[in-house]
């Protein structure tokens, strides 16, 4: 099965630990946006041994307009990521486009904003994009989930994120607790 994405959409990957999430994004939705700036949102990434890491959005913003091509924002605050992605989609041009990689999302999209929606619904106006990594999809606000124009699911366990699955993919969500490292459902 394909794993081509649309470079100016939101691409969601959905699998819990060890299901080969980030490995997917690694490998196979990354290199599609080669060329292209990119930005990483990860809590878990260390601000020092991180390309051009940033603990705070407005350090993370003077490396955007300093022009500098990756750019790392080690924090899951939600204080932080959204002016972040908010300065990353403004700073976005169809000649310039920048995708944002958004690692343990539910730790900072667990609600919406004005600004965020903004972002989700016409960030392909300006060339932005953005995938959306994370264990537990059930803890991403439903409208942001919404916005995804490709959406991968790999192991799931959780009750809560199968009810959710089942609610996008029918009955094959009950699938993806047997699923192995890697395997996927592209939605």
């Amino acid at each position: 099965m394909s794993e081509h994405i649309d470079k100016t959409g939101v691409t969601c990957i959905w699998g819990g630990r060890g299901s080969g999430k980030s490995t997917l994004a690694k490998q196979k939705i990354i290199p599609q946006v080669a060329g292209q700036r990119i930005i990483v949102i990860d809590p878990m990434a260390d601000p020092v041994s991180s390309e051009n890491g940033h603990t705070r959005a407005r350090d993370f913003a003077e490396g955007l307009y300093e022009g500098q091509r990756r750019l790392t924002l080690c924090s899951g605050n939600p204080d932080e990521v959204i002016p972040a992605i908010y300065a990353a989609w403004a700073h976005s041009t169809k000649s310039d486009p920048i995708y944002a990689v958004c690692d343990e999302a539910p730790a900072y999209f667990h609600r919406t904003t004005a600004g965020l929606n903004k972002i989700m619904f016409q960030g392909r106006h300006r060339g932005f994009g953005m995938v959306i990594i994370g264990q537990r999809m059930s803890a991403v606000d439903a409208q942001i989930r919404s916005q995804g124009s490709t959406t991968f699911f790999m192991r799931l366990t959780d009750h809560v994120d199968l009810d959710t699955a089942k609610k996008i993919i029918g009955p094959e969500a009950a699938t993806l607790p047997s699923f192995k490292p890697g395997q996927f459902i592209r939605h």
